[in-house]
């Protein structure tokens, strides 16, 4: 399982997308750069462009989940 997981993350990390067949597909976006707020003090922060994970399950893991399996 740790090998599995240490390729997916080599993987996002190379900007590849990873399709798990029956379960999903993982892919990487980058979030750009903004300006958003502290919520306590509502202080103006710089939020630096970064990278982030998109998860999107198969058809058949949303109908098992869901209780409509075939």
């Amino acid at each position: 399982m740790n090998i599995i997981l240490h390729e997916i993350k080599r993987a996002l990390k190379r900007g590849d997308r990873v399709e798990l067949r029956g379960f999903g597909v993982f892919s990487s976006n980058i979030q750009k750069a903004r300006i958003s707020r502290n919520p306590k003090t509502g202080e103006k922060v710089n939020t630096p462009e970064k990278k982030t994970i998109h998860f999107k399950m198969s058809k058949d893991l949303f109908k098992k989940l869901n209780n409509n399996e075939e």
